[in-house]
């Protein structure tokens, strides 16, 4: 491994907590090597030279001191002492002894300055990850409260730290943004919103006007019949969008937080589709618990997963099925919506909840959706507090699973 793909490695791996720690414990380390190599070899030259000649001489002291060793060292001349002078011979083992009383010494200094590195790096590393746990205590606050805010809490704004520096500036900073953003999303929701509604007014002439042409003698004729068919197709999904849209341009709707029984919302929705899931030649089941509660509002989640059925039994294929099981797990109470459709490709799986797309199976077969129902959905879900999770095999089908707090568990965002 290269020196980057080591630091990328650490980096991937340690907080920035961890990494300075250990940065400061290596710093530590390396310096107080240097130190230690200084301090063995200032102490080697300090302590003084074995005896290397075989003799000494010995001067009589004054009381209360005893005579005195002079030893005699090669190459150097000593002054004549005062008094007589006695010549001994030095045993061998004096000089070993000495020697061995200096390697000893070496040995201890050694010890003792190693293991003074290892406790400084340690307690500088300890200090260092306890003082970088503080200073960054901050920027955790700063980046749990940013992790709160999304597309559809852009009114949230993080707190501001009291000390100027650099965590306060950020902050600052990121709720400049948010102000921005959700100023940028309210134009959008109003504008599309008064578009809507400025909408609504001609399609209900235009869908008052088609319900007089079908009473007109002319509606017999089969080519003006397709016509009328064709028409009402498309007025019909421009209203479906329509609605949809000013549903999105809500924003967060005040949901109304009552217990709803899912089973039967289920079953009223699968009885609404039935004409349609008919019409496609594709069964409607409903298996799973009978008593599964939830808290939240009652339209809003029929709308989220009625739009959910509808999508898998339009893009389902003749002689096909729909199964809609009701789970516990855990905290959540599972929504599983199955089809046995020919899937959506993997290049399209990530586009699937964007507005107004809509894939190449949709467009291949002429349907009339609008390209919201799946972001819809996605958005009611994500106001109770839930997620929606697809996933989908080419060939074999599509799953969405829904995933709401059970009644006991949930708590919904004001």
């Amino acid at each position: 491994m290269t020196r980057g793909g080591f630091r990328e490695h650490l980096a991937r791996h340690l907080s920035l907590r961890m990494r300075l720690a250990m940065g400061t414990a290596l710093l530590l380390l390396a310096v107080g090597g240097l130190q230690v190599l200084f301090i063995n070899w200032a102490v080697r030259k300090a302590l003084p030279p074995v005896i290397q000649m075989g003799f000494f001489m010995v001067v009589p002291g004054n009381y209360p001191y005893s005579s005195r060793l002079l030893p005699i060292f090669p190459g150097k001349e000593e002054a004549s002492p005062p008094g007589p002078v006695t010549w001994y011979q030095v045993p061998n083992i004096m000089r070993q002894a000495e020697q061995n009383l200096q390697e000893q010494v070496l040995q201890a200094v050694q010890r003792l300055s190693l293991l003074s590195l290892l406790v400084t790096a340690l307690v500088g590393g300890a200090a260092t990850y306890w003082l970088s746990g503080r200073a960054l205590q901050p920027v955790r606050a700063l980046s749990h409260a940013v992790a709160r805010v999304d597309a559809d809490r852009l009114h949230t704004r993080v707190a501001v730290p009291p000390a100027r520096d650099e965590v306060r500036n950020l902050a600052e900073a990121f709720n400049d943004l948010l102000d921005r953003l959700e100023t940028a999303f309210l134009q959008q929701q109003r504008f599309v919103s008064d578009a809507a509604h400025e909408l609504r007014t001609p399609l209900a002439t235009l869908q008052a006007s088609l319900e007089v042409l079908h009473l007109s003698p002319a509606a017999t004729d089969p080519a003006t019949e397709a016509s009328l068919a064709a028409m009402a197709r498309t007025l019909h999904r421009m209203e479906t969008m329509v609605e949809h849209l000013l549903l999105l341009a809500r924003g967060e709707p005040q949901t109304r937080r009552e217990p709803v029984l899912l089973a039967p919302l289920v079953e009223a929705i699968l009885d609404d589709l039935h004409p349609l899931a008919a019409e496609h030649e594709v069964q409607l089941a409903l298996q799973g618990e009978a008593d599964l509660e939830v808290l939240g509002d009652e339209t809003l989640l029929a709308v989220a997963l009625r739009n959910l059925v509808d999508n898998a039994v339009r893009y389902n294929q003749p002689g096909g099925q729909v199964i809609v099981s009701l789970a516990v797990q855990g905290p959540w109470a599972v929504v599983r919506i199955a089809d046995t459709g020919p899937g959506i490709p993997d290049d399209e799986q990530a586009r699937v909840f964007d507005r107004f797309y809509r894939g190449a199976a949709a467009r291949a077969r002429h349907q009339t959706g609008s390209g919201l129902g799946l972001p819809l959905a996605q958005h009611l879900i994500h106001l109770h507090q839930g997620r929606l999770d697809l996933t989908s095999t080419p060939g074999q089908g599509t799953i969405v699973t829904v995933f709401l707090p059970r009644h006991r568990d949930a708590t919904l965002a004001h």
